[in-house]
This record gives C-alpha cells, sequence and structure tokens, in this order.
C-alpha cells in the first residue's frame, strides 16, 4: 500500500459548532484501490476521480477491498483515520472504527509550506450549505493538455472581493496567489505532465471553499491527443461516424469536459437519435 498520504490543514469556524453538534461531518481525502461507502440508505463506489472532498456521515460503512486504502478527516476534532488494507470500518462521532482488518490515526495532517511563500490552508466552512456562493467551474474532473491552465469559477458571495487560489499536487502546494477576478491563469512551469492537481478557491472566513480536480496529461498521450485532433479538423465534419469516434477517444483519455462540449454539439445536431444519450 502506497505510503503517500494527501497532507490538509482544516480550519474549522468557531461559528460553525453549532452545526456539528447533533451530526459529526466527516470528508474523504485520498483513495486508493478499490473502496466503497455504504449508509442505511444507499451505498456506492469510491474513486479519487469522483469522491475526493465528498461528506461522509456518522453510521457509513466504509469498505477498502484489497490493497488500498480511504483517509477520512473529521471537521470537528480534525483528526484524520485510514482505513487500510482488506478492511471495513464504521464512522462514529469522534473516530473511525476497524469491524475488520485495521484503521489507524494519521498525525501531522498539515501542508507543507513549500516554496511559494504564503501557504492558504484547506478550509471547510458552511457544512451542509446547499447554497455555497463560490463554485468551480473549469477543470473539473477532467484531463487537459494545456501547460498553463486556466481555472475558472463563479463568485455570487456578497462582498467578496478577492479569493486565494491555491494548488495541489498529492502532497505538496505547488502555487498559491491572489486574485479579484473569476479566473487565473497558471504560470508557465508550475504544471507537470502525467500529475494530478486540486485547486482550491478560498473566498476567507466568511464564506464557502470550493474545488476542482485536474490531470495534465502524459507527453505521449498529449502527443496522441494533438495527432488525433488535427486528423480530426480535416476529415470530422459531416461524418457522423467520425465524430462519434473522436468523442469515445476524447473520453478514454479522461479529457471529460472537452467530450462534453463535442457531445453536446452532436446531441444538438441529432435532438431525436436516442441512442446518443449513450454519449459520455
Amino acid at each position: 500500500m502506497s505510503a503517500r498520504i494527501l497532507k490538509v490543514t482544516i480550519t474549522l469556524l468557531l461559528i460553525a459548532a453549532p452545526v456539528f453538534a447533533a451530526d459529526t461531518v466527516w470528508k474523504i481525502f485520498d483513495i486508493k484501490g478499490k473502496a466503497s461507502v455504504k449508509t442505511d440508505k444507499s451505498a456506492h463506489s469510491l474513486s479519487n476521480d469522483k469522491n475526493l472532498l465528498e461528506t461522509v456521515r456518522k453510521g457509513s460503512l466504509v469498505k477498502v477491498d484489497g490493497s488500498g486504502k480511504v483517509v477520512i478527516v473529521s471537521l470537528k476534532t480534525r483528526q484524520a483515520f485510514e482505513v487500510g488494507d482488506n478492511s471495513e470500518a464504521v464512522v462514529e462521532d469522534d473516530q473511525v472504527r476497524a469491524l475488520k482488518g485495521s484503521v489507524s490515526v494519521k498525525k501531522g495532517f498539515t501542508l507543507p509550506k513549500g516554496n511559494v511563500g504564503k501557504m492558504g490552508g484547506i478550509v471547510m466552512r458552511g457544512t451542509g450549505n446547499t447554497r455555497s456562493c463560490l463554485k468551480a467551474l473549469s477543470p473539473i474532473n477532467t484531463a487537459i493538455i494545456d501547460m498553463t491552465p486556466e481555472l475558472v469559477w463563479e463568485n455570487n458571495c456578497d462582498g467578496l472581493k478577492q479569493v486565494t487560489i491555491t494548488l495541489l499536487a498529492d502532497e505538496k502546494v505547488v502555487h498559491s496567489a491572489e486574485t479579484g477576478d473569476n479566473s487565473f491563469k497558471i504560470p508557465s512551469g508550475v504544471v507537470q505532465p502525467g500529475n494530478r492537481y486540486m485547486w482550491l478557491v478560498d473566498g476567507g472566513a466568511n464564506f464557502d471553499m470550493a474545488s476542482g480536480i485536474f490531470t495534465v496529461l502524459t507527453e505521449a498521450d498529449k502527443k496522441e491527443v494533438l495527432d488525433r485532433m488535427a486528423a480530426y479538423a480535416q476529415e470530422g465534419g459531416d461524418d457522423v461516424a467520425v465524430i462519434i469516434s473522436y468523442i469515445y477517444f476524447l473520453d478514454g483519455k479522461g479529457m471529460h469536459e472537452l467530450t462534453s462540449q463535442e457531445s453536446g454539439k452532436i446531441k444538438q445536431r441529432f435532438p431525436g437519435a436516442e441512442g446518443l444519450k449513450e454519449l459520455p
């Protein structure tokens, strides 16, 4: 099992304490291998691509099949627990208790400062608030080829004029900045091919936080994508088979945002084609 752990600092506003008094809130901060969570109402598999920062509540059963782990952090106690290989655990008020296998307490869950100067921690506020005034728009759960990606978010927070942007790669803060805009372009040299990144937009103590995840394709995959894009630009046109093939190619490379754009175009072009609903 990988020893790498996503290390984060969680700052909990004291004014939010009543929110947690009756129902402690936990967040998923890392997933490796085949894992799942089960509540009294539903059950679903877990993956970093879909479930990072997902809320887990008291009574949930977390299971890891085979080699892997699930790291869960309490927003009440600020403690982190790792459900290990071949393990099953129940989430309780102040702990994650092993029913099978092992659960370990993770100490010192903090963000290293790296070389970027001031470092903002990951701040969870307004938990349970379904009307968050900050919303990450792009890139979200997608692969990209741009080495200077533009982060885009929506700011509907009254009085919020400036936000802090933090970019993380695994255990490190690789870049941070402040801006008054609703977008921020990552400078050249920050992101690297083959790496996955989490980006955070933080409005400060009185506002919520929003986040997104993206992966930069490897050089080999990037070349393949660019070659396919060039070919598609020449032969795509009205050839629906080529278009559909291209959409599946993009999706297979994890470029979900571009896939969605191209899929939307053909669905709009053929609104009555029921089979197109199967497109990603």
